[in-house]
């Protein structure tokens, strides 16, 4: 399974760094990302077939949309490792991205439910951090649209541009009536 290609940070930059692998190892992930039997799911495959251990297994899930992976891609890959963890008999949880828009959250999540989604979600939530480095890290991770609902909701906004920075209240307080029909079992 080949997993987190990266390039080196500093090719195009160091005179050391003589190619520049950025295109390369773009190319490749892209490669890896069209063809079924090179992402994810192998390698749950992978540890269901060893003797684990393990009670439950969480999955990746992506409420705000994937960098480089196409929302259909993304949604058909969830619902194959739902069926991996179905057929091997063990428990499992989704464990999404960041998303900082509870109206994406819940029609994603009312999308999948409908399109056969059961496990358990658990969503991911930034605690409170300084807006510098949630913005920073939110461009990195791919949850620009999410930081992009922040900067036009004048509340969210508020939030984020106080002296402390952003706090997950809002978002929680905004799904309060949606968690138990939705099936939000936690935050990570």
């Amino acid at each position: 399974n080949i997993r987190n290609l990266t390039g080196s940070p500093l090719a195009g930059i160091d005179p050391q760094e003589l190619i520049d692998t950025r295109p390369l190892t773009r190319a490749l992930y892209h490669h890896i990302l069209n063809h079924r039997e090179l992402y994810g799911l192998p390698l749950l495959r992978d540890l269901l077939q060893m003797a684990h251990g393990l009670g439950s297994v969480g999955v990746p899930a992506y409420p705000d949309g994937h960098t480089f992976i196409d929302h259909a891609t993304v949604a058909r890959a969830l619902h194959d490792k739902q069926a991996a963890l179905v057929e091997a008999g063990l428990g499992g949880w989704v464990s999404t991205q960041l998303c900082f828009d509870p109206a994406v959250i819940r029609t994603w999540l009312q999308a999948e439910r409908a399109a056969g989604l059961t496990l358990p979600v658990r969503l991911g939530l930034s605690g409170p951090v300084d807006r510098t480095k949630l913005l920073t890290l939110g461009m990195r991770v791919g949850v620009g649209q999410s930081l992009r609902y922040l900067k036009k909701n004048r509340r969210g906004l508020t939030g984020l541009l106080r002296s402390d920075g952003y706090d997950p209240d809002d978002l929680l307080d905004a799904l309060e009536n949606d968690l138990v029909p939705l099936g939000i079992c936690g935050i990570h």
